[in-house]
């Protein structure tokens, strides 16, 4: 269990000191401790530096050029509101029963990941205009070219699956930053109905599979 550079080892590193203390301190004291990963994560209202998004939408809104690193990365992305929903349904087992410790993975489909640049064009077709061009003379750091995540786990024991693909994904994340430019409206009520949305997509799909 480890990475090439320091960001995967340190995921590495999380799991093996939780297990650690999982074995040597909780379970004698029947306490039930679980660890979840996310895939690249996206929403609104998140104005982090060198962050693909929020990089995007900064460029857009001041019409200027989007500039990229790594066009043909290839990254796991999903709405913000999916591995939170796997979050909850996991804390619930997990404190009800210790059969759901451990180690878990919440991520799109693997036949439904994007590369950087296809990312970029969801953004700029769902904005209406903008354009992006890829940084050549920087210096640029080990980043692995593809990565992903292993649902199974996750889709067998707790029946959790993507919501939304990462083409949804993406033009809900949009939404949410165009509403914030173009409107006065209250964010909150948005965010609010949004997260509705989420929750009735569930439910629909729920009655689907019935």
């Amino acid at each position: 269990m480890g990475g090439y550079d320091p960001y995967s080892s340190s995921k590495g590193c999380v799991e093996l000191l939780s297990s650690s203390y999982r074995r040597s301190f909780f379970e004698k004291r029947n306490i039930n401790l679980s660890t979840a990963r996310a895939g690249n994560v996206i929403g609104g209202r998140d104005w982090a530096k060198d962050r693909l998004i929020p990089d995007v939408v900064r460029a857009l809104s001041k019409n200027q050029e989007i500039k990229i690193r790594n066009p043909k990365a290839i990254r796991p992305w999903q709405h913000v509101l999916e591995p939170l929903y796997g979050y909850l349904l996991l804390a619930k087992e997990t404190f009800e029963s210790n059969q759901f410790v451990g180690a878990w993975n919440f991520g799109p489909y693997d036949s439904d990941i994007l590369t950087v640049e296809e990312v970029v064009k969801l953004a700029i077709k769902k904005w209406g205009k903008g354009s992006y061009i890829e940084e050549k003379n920087i210096e640029k750091l080990h980043e692995a070219m593809m990565l992903k995540l292993d649902i199974s786990k996750a889709r067998y024991y707790l029946k959790w699956e993507p919501t939304y693909n990462s083409t949804q994904a993406i033009e809900k994340t949009i939404e949410w930053y165009k509403y914030y430019f173009e409107s006065t409206s209250d964010m909150f009520e948005y965010t609010q109905n949004q997260i509705e949305e989420f929750e009735n997509e569930i439910e629909v799909k729920k009655w689907k599979k019935i």
